[in-house]
């Protein structure tokens, strides 16, 4: 049985492990030229519980969950972040047409390496999923789940829709590439406009639609002075690509890896 989209919903729907990765979490192998920090989902074993039928309707999954970055304090977060988030989680989980029972997730150890070669940290968490094949979890993770990728925060100032922003202090703020502090931090894309103080909702994946685009197709697009979005970069300043245009007003994310400059 396959968890890691599972897992990517419990990730990418708790606050605070979006405020550190976003959805920078991967199954597999983390994509060339993907900004850090980062996690990567890996499947190391299914243990499954047969019956006196002979076949099983649960499955123990053994996956290790890695958190990477420059910044040991960082990933260390990160480890914790995500261990808040899964280590216990039951319920049900919708994902498009799919409903995955989740029965209990047990976290089991930690490791921490460095690679000096390319100055990461890495800390490699193991747990177990005990995943139902047929039927409910009836937990509290609840079935009105679904897997948008949109987030609702507290506007740090007054802001448009269709713009990149950063998450910083719980409120959500203008991505600047004039400011060096902002590198690796890009959040997502405003879907709402909001007062400072208001609330504003923030899409981290999939694709959106606005009318203020004017985009060309099929190119990449970022992210100018006060986040707004084009298919060229500013003169200067940081470098930091959103994702690529499919169509003159629409935007698919793929939050890329922040060019210093």
């Amino acid at each position: 049985m396959n968890v890691t989209g599972p897992i990517r919903y419990i990730v990418t729907n708790d606050a605070d492990c979006v405020a550190l990765i976003g959805t920078r979490i991967y199954a597999g192998i983390i994509p060339q030229n993907t900004a850090y920090p980062a996690a990567l989902i890996t499947i190391v074993g299914n243990l499954p519980n047969p019956t006196k039928s002979g076949t099983s309707d649960v499955d123990n999954v053994q996956v290790q969950i890695d958190a990477y970055g420059y910044d040991y304090d960082v990933v260390a977060q990160i480890d914790e972040a995500v261990r808040n988030a899964i280590d216990g989680y039951r319920g049900d989980i919708v994902l498009g047409a799919d409903t995955v029972a989740v029965d209990g997730v047990r976290y089991e150890q930690t490791r921490q390496t460095f690679d000096s070669t390319d100055d990461l940290w890495r800390f490699s968490s193991d747990y177990v999923f005990r995943m139902l094949r047929d039927g409910s979890a009836d937990g509290g993770g609840g079935t009105d789940n679904t897997v948008d990728g949109i987030f609702t925060y507290v506007a740090g100032e007054t802001m448009s829709s269709g713009r990149a922003v950063i998450i910083d202090g719980g409120e959500a703020f203008y991505f600047q590439p004039s400011d060096p502090t902002h590198a690796g931090r890009l959040f997502g894309i405003t879907t709402s406009g909001a007062t400072i103080g208001g609330n504003i909702t923030i899409q981290v994946m999939g694709e959106i639609t606005d009318a203020a685009y004017t985009f060309s197709p099929d190119l990449p697009v970022y992210v100018r002075a006060d986040g707004e979005l084009f298919n060229t970069p500013g003169a200067s300043g940081l470098v930091q690509i959103v994702g690529a245009s499919t169509g003159t007003d629409k935007l698919l994310i793929s939050i890329g890896l922040t060019i210093a400059r």
